[in-house]
């Protein structure tokens, strides 16, 4: 497979960045990152629904811009997307536990539309504990205008998909 034998190649060439369970990060390019992720990881599907929402022009604030994402057969899968910077300790602690109720709102909407997103191609039902439940300070990060951005909010596995094209358009 073209995807693997290239991330092979490649990858001892990259700076790492960082990684956690379930991924490695390393830099592409300026302001690109390439992510190398087992296929059990959840967030595959927040990554699918992110290029998704960006495809269809409707990209929202707290989606990391993502390129693609590639299935890697039994190897995982690989997302190319924008480079994030860590948010920290005091901005995560302001923004998510002590921050007003318009941030967290803002985030709940999200995880709302990722869960739809999520009962739409699996059929199953999902809440935002389900979704999002590995929403912490490494898995939140900021965009070059120190915008919050959620890289990385489950720690679920992947959900497969019950139809071949998905059309999916929120209001």
């Amino acid at each position: 497979m073209l995807a693997v034998d290239w991330v092979d190649r490649t990858r001892s060439k990259l700076t790492f960045l960082g990684g956690g369970c379930y991924s490695q990060v390393y830099r592409l390019s300026k302001g690109k990152v390439l992510k190398v992720c087992r296929d059990s990881d959840g967030t595959r599907n927040w990554l699918e629904f992110c290029a998704l929402m960006q495809d269809q022009g409707q990209y929202r604030e707290g989606m990391p811009k993502v390129d693609f994402v590639v299935p890697m057969g039994e190897k995982g899968y690989i997302a190319v997307m924008d480079e994030y910077a860590p948010i920290g300790y005091k901005a995560y602690d302001s923004a998510f536990k002590y921050g007003d109720d318009s941030v967290r709102e803002q985030y709940a909407d999200l995880c709302s539309e990722f869960c739809e997103y999520l009962e739409m191609v699996t059929g199953d039902g999902y809440d935002g504990c389900d979704a999002w439940n590995d929403i912490h300070r490494c898995n939140v990060m900021v965009d070059s205008n120190g915008d919050i951005v959620i890289t990385d909010p489950s720690a679920m596995d992947y959900r497969r998909h019950q139809a071949a094209t998905l059309e999916f358009k929120l209001q």
